[in-house]
């Protein structure tokens, strides 16, 4: 099996319904040490270890529900790998005071009026081959599910926030002013190329950060891969390569769309 070269290392320091009752189901702890306190319409996950990995069969949140990972502190690491390959899907709230990964092979759709606040986010439809404290294998293989998020993602605290599919589209709001905002598309999303893998229709707010809409796609014609036709707000954007890259040196503004506004400085 072809490995991609991607290794995620955990540096501590750093359309479809909408659901109606669907707290994540059969919570295992495979590392670290947690407490899962499942109420009606909440489920708090109590971390008690700075690194912590979790399993769950299904981790979808309904309308009126929400999931609350209570960390020791904003770096704290927290895996939730879901290892169904139905869509995972959120349509209420999500919260983490630290770093959280969720590894979802079967998709992740985040609803209109959903939410998710944390420290950092990091979320990944691809399959992996290792999950560990010393950092997180992906491979080739796998299904072809993306992200799609229609609802509102807040990061705070200059923490990052980093999407990697084969597809990533954006109709929502995304707040992380401080920190850096990253749509990764791999090669194993080539056959997607055609219709634009990264897609970005809503609002991207990163006025202090990075913005990075990066497609790696071989034998491709970029334009077609990263297709951006919403509001992204950085300090600065240059492109390299047929990616899209939002940086800190600001000098003037480029309208790129109608609806597109880059503080930008062309590199």
């Amino acid at each position: 099996m072809k490995k991609v070269c991607l290794l995620i290392n955990l540096v501590f320091g750093l359309s479809l319904s909408v659901l109606g009752q669907a707290l994540p189901v059969a919570g295992n702890v495979v590392q670290g040490d947690a407490q899962l306190n499942m109420g009606v319409e909440q489920l708090d996950i109590v971390q008690h270890s700075d690194f912590l990995h979790l399993q769950f069969d299904e981790f979808n949140i309904g309308t009126n529900e929400r999931v609350s990972f209570q960390q020791p502190n904003i770096n704290s690491v927290a895996i939730s790998e879901v290892l169904s390959r139905d869509p995972t899907q959120i349509a209420g709230k999500l919260s983490a005071n630290g770093q959280l990964f969720i590894l979802a092979p079967g998709g992740l759709v985040i609803h209109e009026g959903a939410s998710i606040e944390a420290a950092s986010l990091f979320a990944s439809t691809l399959k992996t081959s290792s999950v560990g404290e010393g950092g997180i294998q992906f491979t080739s293989a796998g299904s072809s599910a993306g992200i799609e998020n229609y609802g509102a993602i807040n990061i705070h605290g200059g923490g990052f926030l980093q999407l990697l599919s084969t597809r990533i589209s954006n109709f929502g709001d995304i707040e992380n002013h401080q920190g850096q905002v990253g749509f990764n598309v791999g090669e194993s999303a080539m056959q997607a190329a055609l219709d634009g893998v990264i897609e970005n229709y809503g609002s991207i707010k990163a006025s202090a950060g990075d913005v990075v809409l990066q497609a790696k796609v071989r034998n491709q014609i970029h334009e077609l891969v990263v297709n951006n036709q919403g509001d992204i707000t950085a300090q600065t954007v240059y492109e390299q390569g047929g990616d899209i890259y939002i940086g800190r040196r600001p000098k003037h503004i480029v309208r790129v769309t109608t609806h597109c506004k880059f503080w930008c400085d062309k590199k």
